[in-house]
């Protein structure tokens, strides 16, 4: 019987190259151009691990593979430490382009 939660049984990835990895699972996707939010939800490796340190990396990330198209167009960023994530998840990120914010707001 397969359990509800697949990934967190799947073996290990080997992964030699994880820009390229991260690449290949990003391919796709939506690219934003412009203002965006972040939003992010980050498993917690370790009790003294600084949450600013991730949100640094992961807009250098996001920026380095093409999602977002320079990390100075981060306009706001909300962020939570959460321990149930799925499968073997580190982060679990969410981008919206500002101007859908602003527009939604207005309405």
């Amino acid at each position: 019987m397969t359990s509800p939660d697949a990934a967190a049984d799947a073996p290990a990835l080997n992964i030699t190259n994880p820009y390229e990895y991260l690449k290949a699972q990003l391919a796709g996707q939506h690219k934003f151009t412009g203002p965006v939010y972040v939003t992010g939800a980050f498993r917690r490796p370790r009790t003294n691990a600084d949450l600013d340190n991730r949100l640094k990396g992961i807009a250098d990330l996001l920026q380095l593979v093409g999602v977002i198209d320079n990390d100075k167009n981060i306009m706001g960023v909300e962020c939570v430490v959460e321990r149930g994530l799925a499968g073997r998840r580190g982060a679990e990120i969410s981008i919206v382009q500002a101007d859908a914010v602003r527009m939604a707001r207005a309405a």
